[in-house]
C-alpha cells in the first residue's frame, strides 16, 4: 500500500515484486499507482480510498511491509493489518521490529533478503495454522496495546511521572 509510485523503492516493492516472481501460486495485490513489471502475478489495483483500502485488506491473505528505508518509524499498515487479524511480514528495519515479534504474532526478515522474503511469504501461505496463530497473536496485540485508551493511560503516567520529578528537584 503506497499512495505513489515514487515510494515502491524505500518501501522494497520491487524486493516483494522479484520474491512472488518465483511464487506462480501467490498473486500479489498492491494498492497504489500502477507501474510497468514483467511479473505476471502482480496486480496494481490503483489508489483507493481508506474504506475501499480496509476492504481490500480484510479480502487477502497477508500484508507485507519490506521496506529498505531505515527512518521507517513505524509501519501503521501493519497495526492495520493485525487489527483486520492477518498475519504479516515486515523487515528488520526503523521501527518496524518493534511493532512484530519474529515468530509470534509476524515474520521478520532482513531488509533486501529476497531468499528470505519469498520464504517467509511461502510459510505463511503454505502452513494455515501458523498463519491464524500469528493473526490472532498479532490481533491480541492490538487490542490490548494499541487502543486509544491503553495509550492515552501510557501518556498520562509518563506525564505523572516528569511532574513528580520536577516536584522533586525543586
Amino acid at each position: 500500500i503506497a499512495r505513489f509510485k515514487n515510494m515502491y523503492k524505500m518501501k522494497g516493492l520491487y524486493n516483494l515484486m522479484e520474491a512472488v516472481r518465483h511464487l506462480p501460486h501467490v498473486t500479489l495485490k498492491v494498492i497504489g499507482e500502477p507501474i510497468p513489471t514483467n511479473v505476471r502475478n502482480v496486480v496494481f489495483l490503483g489508489t483507493k480510498p481508506i474504506r475501499e483500502t480496509v476492504i481490500e485488506m480484510q479480502k487477502c491473505t497477508l500484508i507485507i511491509l519490506p521496506s529498505l528505508a531505515h527512518y521507517e518509524s513505524f509501519g501503521m499498515v501493519l497495526i492495520e493489518a493485525m487489527a483486520c487479524k492477518k498475519p504479516v511480514i515486515g523487515t528488520i528495519i526503523g521501527g518496524i521490529p518493534e511493532v512484530i515479534r519474529d515468530g509470534v504474532d509476524g515474520i521478520l526478515v532482513p531488509h533486501g533478503d529476497i531468499p528470505a522474503l519469498t520464504a517467509a511469504i511461502e510459510r505463511i501461505v503454505n502452513h494455515t495454522e501458523f498463519a491464524r496463530m500469528l493473526a490472532e497473536n498479532g490481533f491480541g496485540k492490538v487490542t490490548t496495546q494499541y487502543v486509544w485508551q491503553k495509550k492515552a493511560e501510557e501518556t498520562n503516567k509518563l506525564l505523572d511521572g516528569s511532574l513528580q520529578s520536577k516536584i522533586y528537584a525543586n
